[in-house]
């Protein structure tokens, strides 16, 4: 027994259009996805950019505190460059562990020089005590911008590109 079933084609356009999305109804789905995925981007966003602070915040703390072991081993003498610095502070049997978790590498540009990148990409800089006004020195990140401006606090005019520049002795002050 075959049966077949014939429906009429009024009955079918009417079926087919309870089926189907009007032009409105098509556009408000866009809009509605188009906000959805707007605000998965900016979510997205926002957490990439606490990421990279908080692990430039997690480098700049150890190397402080690095910086300030070696400090209390080595009163006089501190290195006065970054690489002289990161180098004596991978060497040193009272430091090497603080700093086994942060990769260091050798600068691209000139490959006898050590690098610390921040969370940004950015290398981070060593301000000796001469230039810091401390007793120890300080290591500082240039920031989300990826611009130092004047670290030393000496130039006005250069101060703007300085003021998202993160430094080591404020992260231990902030533990504190």
């Amino acid at each position: 027994m075959n049966r077949t079933f014939r429906t009429s084609s009024a009955t079918s356009k009417a079926t087919h259009r309870c089926l189907a999305m009007t032009l409105p109804e098509t556009l408000l789905s866009a809009v509605i996805i188009a906000l959805v995925l707007a605000s998965l981007v900016m979510v997205s966003n926002s957490l990439r950019a606490n990421s990279e602070l908080e692990r430039t915040e997690y480098t700049l703390t150890i190397l402080e505190h690095a910086l300030m072991v070696y400090h209390k081993s080595y009163e006089t003498g501190l290195p006065q460059s970054t690489s002289q610095m990161l180098l004596a502070l991978s060497t040193d049997n009272a430091t090497r562990n603080l700093l086994r978790n942060i990769p260091m590498k050798h600068d691209p540009e000139n490959p006898d020089n050590l690098i610390i990148l921040d969370g940004f990409g950015n290398p981070i800089q060593y301000i000796p005590p001469s230039q810091r006004g401390n007793v120890y020195g300080d290591f500082v990140s240039a920031g989300p911008d990826g611009q130092f401006g004047d670290i030393f606090n000496k130039n006005q005019e250069q101060k703007v590109g300085a003021i998202d520049n993160l430094h080591g002795s404020d992260t231990i002050t902030d533990m504190e």
